[in-house]
């Protein structure tokens, strides 16, 4: 009963949390990236702790979320230089996300803020699968060493991390289906010539690809550090 009431806690805080951001930024005027970067955090930790509870489990599980979510700004960070410095994002432009009443906020930070706090609940899902996997082999041999705690959580995130690789392509390009139909258009149809270059060059598509990469590769790294802190927990 009391990881049940937990769950439904989460559906009721995360509404709350992203309509408080927006509400920060847009009628509080504050400063768009820490915002959306904190509200990331909050929800990854909020998540964990609601889930776990409370112990040094929960704080090592802490420890490896957060470790996951910094390597997905990190990465995210990174991508957007190289769409500045290679023309993808253009400041002049600024067609991305674009809507009256919205044309001073930076929308590169968006962007960012968009890929972090998407990411968010995954990891935090992650790191806590990982941590429940490694108490349970705890509970059962609780002679069993670090190392053999380890590996354990290694397994587990074995399985589990193809479902959600495999789930983070088939969510994203789902959602741009409309776009990657236009390459099977033929252009005297489309009046304008598609290709996979054009394509990749759009703002939209190129920031989609940013996400779908930054979030797999902070989701494989989560495991690990997961459990390697969880492992050596007292």
């Amino acid at each position: 009963r009391g990881q049940g009431v937990r769950c439904l806690a989460i559906l009721a805080w995360v509404p709350l949390l992203l309509f408080g951001s927006g509400w920060l930024v847009t009628v509080g005027r504050f400063p768009l990236l820490p915002v959306l970067l904190a509200s990331g955090l909050v929800a990854a930790v909020f998540q964990t702790l609601l889930l776990l509870g409370g112990g040094a489990s929960a704080r090592r599980a802490l420890m490896g979320a957060s470790g996951g979510y910094l390597v997905a700004v990190v990465l995210g960070l990174i991508g957007l230089y190289v769409f500045r410095i290679t023309g993808i994002y253009s400041t002049v432009m600024r067609d991305l996300w674009y809507a009256p009443g919205t044309g001073d906020l930076p929308f590169h930070w968006l962007a960012l803020g968009g890929i972090a706090i998407a990411g968010a609940g995954l990891i935090a899902d992650l790191a806590v699968a990982v941590t429940a996997t490694i108490e349970e082999v705890r509970r059962t041999n609780p002679s069993a060493p670090p190392s053999a705690l380890f590996a354990a959580g290694m397994r587990f995130g074995r399985d589990v991390i193809g479902t959600e690789v495999n789930t983070l392509p088939l969510a994203i390009f789902g959602t741009s289906m409309g776009g990657l139909l236009l390459l099977l258009v033929r252009p005297d149809v489309a009046r304008w010539p598609y290709s996979w270059m054009i394509l990749s060059n759009r703002q939209e598509t190129a920031v989609e690809l940013l996400a779908l990469a930054t979030g797999t590769i902070a989701l494989v790294l989560t495991i690990p550090l997961t459990a390697f802190f969880v492992s050596r927990a007292a």
